[in-house]
């Protein structure tokens, strides 16, 4: 994966922003959401403490994320199983586990999207883009109201113009129809505005969903790497974290 250099923050009429640890805090809302879950539930019924029941769920949830990106289970499969599933391993019935596993999703998911905590420097650098005439947007493979709803519990909803979801179109990224429809809903909402592939940067965490999807399509994109974890194949522009982001786009 390559992509040109991206260009001054001004010459870009739309930055989109994937949603999860790009901007908004997942990985420490996740958390504070499933010990939330285990508690409320009483899943100490069912594992000894709160780090044994969050290992069992990332394990599974990882694993059906991994085949509901490119499509190959849905988004009930998916939600359902993850939670199923590790209720199996801790030894629940199948006829209990298939009767709570809708549940602890739809609680879980509800909790999660109250909690506020987003990526450091997000707020800020938002609101400069828009300062110099960006107009943001997000682009997210998330469930549609969970996402709304975690827009609007950080306060990040008030600094982005448009919002589009997977759910939208049931296409995942990278696949490049869901940049395409990005740029499409872009135009018949602000038709004043430039949206060619070329008026478009991507900026997100994951190299292999947000970046390759964006540069598939035309896009300039930047990837952010906050653990400097090393990826010889990822595109060549790359920041650490928001903060030097912003920084990049003002060069």
């Amino acid at each position: 994966m390559t992509g040109a250099e991206p260009r001054a923050a001004a010459s870009y009429p739309w930055v989109w922003f994937d949603l999860d640890d790009t901007i908004w805090n997942f990985t420490d809302n996740s958390l504070e959401a499933l010990a939330q879950l285990y508690e409320a539930e009483h899943l100490n019924r069912w594992w000894a403490d709160v780090d044994s029941w969050r290992d069992n769920y990332h394990h599974h949830n990882t694993m059906l994320w991994a085949l509901y990106t490119p499509g190959k289970i849905d988004r009930d499969t998916l939600r359902r199983e993850r939670f199923r599933r590790p209720l199996l391993d801790a030894g629940v019935d199948a006829t209990t586990a298939d009767a709570i596993a809708e549940h602890l999703d739809s609680e879980y998911l509800r909790r999660l999207a109250l909690l506020p905590n987003v990526i450091e420097g997000a707020h800020a650098t938002l609101k400069a883009l828009r300062a110099a005439g960006c107009h943001i947007g997000i682009l997210s493979n998330g469930f549609k109201d969970t996402q709304q709803q975690k827009l609007r519990s950080s306060g990040l909803d008030a600094l982005v113009d448009l919002v589009v979801l997977s759910d939208d179109i049931d296409v995942n990224k990278p696949d490049r129809r869901i940049y395409d429809y990005a740029r499409q809903r872009a135009a018949a909402l602000y038709p004043e505005i430039p949206c060619t592939p070329r008026d478009c940067l991507m900026v997100g965490d994951n190299a292999d969903t947000d970046i390759r999807g964006a540069l598939d399509a035309g896009w300039d994109a930047i990837w952010l790497n906050p653990n400097g974890t090393p990826r010889p194949d990822a595109p060549a522009n790359r920041a650490r974290n928001i903060p030097s982001l912003q920084a990049l786009l003002q060069q």
